[in-house]
């Protein structure tokens, strides 16, 4: 017997869950006990490993050990669409959690839940008293997915900034110290995200789906406040993209505005009167994106898309193979973020876009 698709997405995402709550629970300078989602996780998994007569992780330790394996190689079954080459919840040289991990942390699965970004998002809108508020304190977030000082009083002195300040301060945290080598922090100058420091004392950017990394000089651990990894990865990166199409698209006269829903999405206004709704993510499994966005079906729109960089596809040959087995019909279609403002995407007559 192999354990039900459903079960097997549901236990990754709640192992995944586990990690990032082991990781925060821990940097408090606890071990034990576990926090709730880490028990809850060890038990799900070794029932339905008991059920199919399969070895079970016999510890928290032991299921954190078995994180750091590929997803292809644990005991439960999980379907080969989501084992994609970086299918690893817990990064082996580093011990810290994956951007992958995040990205199965970041929502259901299988449904279309809405998931703690989208949730964080969606009270931010909520405590902001117009869309453009709204849309200063997300590009706040896109730009600093950590602060230091020199962030903070930056943000003060411009226009509207302490304004933007007081909603976006309650989503900063501390700065796990996993993070950190001698009390010190480096920065991935590229997403200005948290850079992961290796045991031969070179680092990486923690995101990993930046294109190339550079790092940024080194901070003190404690003088720094990050958002949450599951909202920090996807937000900094698919943010930077997501200007870049909005830049384009001015540029061929159309007309971009963000709209806050359940979904952030771009809505693009062409010459033509078209009107294209636009995703932008810079997820690694497509699986998991077109199972997010399957529900997300707006019938006011010429044009429903999920735009992902060219790069975060190319690492993966059968990435957009993966997405159109998992989307529904009807659903947000898939299509390279580099061309949603190119003249063959996008046909000023009206005409049927290509793919």
């Amino acid at each position: 017997m192999t354990t039900p698709h459903h079960d097997a997405l549901d236990l990754v995402r709640l192992t995944a869950t586990a990690v990032l709550a082991v990781q925060a629970h821990q940097d408090a300078g606890l071990a034990v006990p576990y926090p709730p989602a880490a028990q809850l996780a060890l038990d799900r998994i070794t029932a339905v490993c008991l059920l199919e007569g399969l070895e079970a992780p016999a510890s928290v330790p032991a299921l954190l050990a078995l994180c750091r394996a590929h997803l292809s190689k644990w005991p439960i079954t999980v379907p080969s669409d989501y084992t994609g080459p970086g299918a690893v919840l817990v990064d082996e040289a580093t011990g810290l959690p994956t951007h992958v991990c995040a990205e199965w942390a970041s929502g259901d699965a299988f449904s279309s839940g809405a998931g703690p970004i989208n949730e964080l998002l969606r009270q931010l809108a909520g405590n902001c008293p117009s869309p453009g508020i709204y849309e200063r304190c997300r590009s706040f977030l896109i730009d600093h997915p950590v602060v230091n000082q020199e962030n903070m009083r930056a943000v003060h002195s411009t226009p509207g900034g302490p304004e933007t300040w007081k909603r976006v301060q309650p989503l900063y945290g501390p700065v796990a110290h996993a993070y950190a080598r001698d009390g010190q922090c480096v920065r991935c100058a590229s997403c200005r995200c948290l850079a992961v420091t290796l045991p031969d004392k070179t680092s990486r950017c923690e995101s990993g789906v930046c294109p190339g990394f550079t790092a940024q000089q080194t901070e003190p651990v404690t003088a720094l406040r990050a958002l949450p990894a599951e909202l920090r990865h996807p937000l900094s990166a698919s943010g930077r993209v997501e200007r870049d199409i909005r830049n384009a698209c001015l540029a061929a006269g159309a007309h971009v505005e963000l709209m806050p829903d359940a979904v952030d999405h771009l809505r693009i206004t062409w010459p033509s009167d078209d009107l294209w709704l636009v995703v932008v993510s810079t997820s690694a499994e497509p699986a998991l994106l077109a199972r997010r966005l399957r529900h997300w079906t707006p019938d006011h729109a010429s044009r429903v898309c999920v735009a992902v960089p060219g790069y975060v596809m190319e690492r993966r040959p059968d990435y957009r193979q993966v997405f159109e087995r998992h989307r529904r019909p009807g659903s947000a279609e898939l299509i390279p973020a580099e061309l949603v403002a190119s003249s063959d995407q996008h046909q000023a007559d009206g005409g049927e876009p290509r793919a």
